[in-house]
């Protein structure tokens, strides 16, 4: 694999790369990153953990950057030059940290518009002037039908972990968003799978037919990755996780769940079950 100093990043992007002792690019990087500093749509197909945020955390930095650096910097308020779009909101903190431990050099503003937090926190955020906005659909949109968010001038626009997003209300909003844009607006599109719902949003959203990158682990699970598949009975999830607790009650544990009520009830049965050791 290549180094990011062979691309052609901004010295500030390699530096603060060499910072954090990143030096060589993943086989998904090394794929995508020419590509989209050389302007290409693409739709990404890579695994989880291979490094897709930073394929295209770096091109939108040294875009937005060399706009300032040529005299053309951000001049109004609630106008972002880069979005990325993402299906909730842990992702979200997530990414803004990769785009933050990178703008040290750069100093481009980077803001979030997340579920999960208040409505002011995200009309706050997008107030003044910025280059970055990270957000989910539906706060997104409330910004936009208020008229606190302008698309019109988005250079950039990243769907990420599409696949995570596919449901019957995606493609509106992802349409209306693209609708937003400049039609000359560049498209990226991130995902760890490629199903069949997800190819009918790219050919709605995307003009031209895009560069479709596939990385050899795609659709598979990283290698150092240690599946443990258990069969859940009669929907009764939490025993099953009580029996994992109960193999090892000294690893510590990450819970994933789709919705915030889930995570409350999860919670919940935590705490109850604490109450009884």
């Amino acid at each position: 694999m290549p180094n990011f100093s062979e691309f052609t990043l901004l010295p500030t992007l390699i530096s603060s790369l060499a910072e954090q002792n990143l030096t060589k690019a993943t086989d998904v990087q090394a794929r995508t990153i020419p590509a989209l500093l050389d302007d290409r749509s693409l739709v990404a197909v890579s695994e989880t953990g291979s490094g897709k945020t930073l394929a295209y955390v770096l091109p939108m930095l040294h875009k937005l950057k060399t706009l300032e650096l040529d005299g053309s910097g951000v001049s109004a308020p609630g106008r972002p030059r880069g979005l990325v779009l993402v299906p909730g909101r842990e992702l979200g903190d997530q990414v803004s940290r990769v785009f933050k431990g990178l703008t040290h050099g750069t100093r481009l503003r980077v803001r979030t518009v997340l579920g999960g937090s208040h409505k002011k926190v995200a009309q706050r955020n997008v107030s003044g002037n910025f280059e970055v906005l990270v957000a989910t659909p539906g706060r997104l949109v409330q910004l936009l039908e208020s008229g606190e968010l302008h698309l019109d001038d988005v250079r950039m626009l990243v769907f990420d972990e599409a696949d995570q997003m596919i449901d019957h209300g995606f493609l509106p909003i992802a349409q209306r968003v693209v609708d937003r844009c400049q039609a000359s607006t560049q498209l990226a599109m991130f995902t760890a799978t490629l199903p069949k719902p997800l190819e009918v949003v790219v050919k709605a959203l995307f003009a031209e037919n895009p560069l479709i990158v596939r990385t050899q682990g795609s659709q598979h699970t990283v290698p150092t990755l240690e599946v443990d598949n258990r069969r859940v009975v009669d929907g009764r999830r939490f025993d099953t996780l009580q029996a994992v607790f109960k193999e090892d009650a000294t690893t510590g544990s990450l819970l994933f769940a789709n919705t915030r009520k889930q995570c409350d009830r999860i919670a919940d049965w935590l705490e109850n079950e604490a109450s009884h050791l």
